[in-house]
């Protein structure tokens, strides 16, 4: 079993190298192995294998699959999001605090 990495400000998401744009902000084309390597030096071995996995087409990520992999990303966040209520116990929790220091 590989190691999970620790989190960290600097540890990158895999969404965040499977996604380039130009200064217009145009998508441009990301190489699957230039995303690989930047996981794996980053110590994300599993997060390479993941972009590994991805649709390519001569080195270049597909960008349906990478289309594909966001959607995922998002609906599963949204769905965890519905069965935790995370946003909604945050709020709970630290209403008392900001109407503490709102009266100071």
């Amino acid at each position: 079993m590989t190691p999970q990495v620790q989190a960290t400000p600097d540890t990158l998401a895999v969404l965040d190298v499977l996604w380039a744009n130009d200064a217009d902000g145009g998508r441009m084309p990301v190489a699957k192995h230039a995303a690989m390597d930047r996981l794996r030096a980053s110590g994300q071995p599993r997060a390479a294998a993941l972009v590994d996995g991805l649709a390519d087409s001569g080195g270049i990520l597909d960008e349906f699959a990478v289309n594909d992999a966001f959607l995922a990303a998002h609906l599963e966040l949204a769905r965890l999001s519905e069965f935790v209520h995370v946003p909604q116990r945050m709020a709970h929790s630290l209403r008392p605090i900001v109407e503490r220091l709102r009266e100071r």
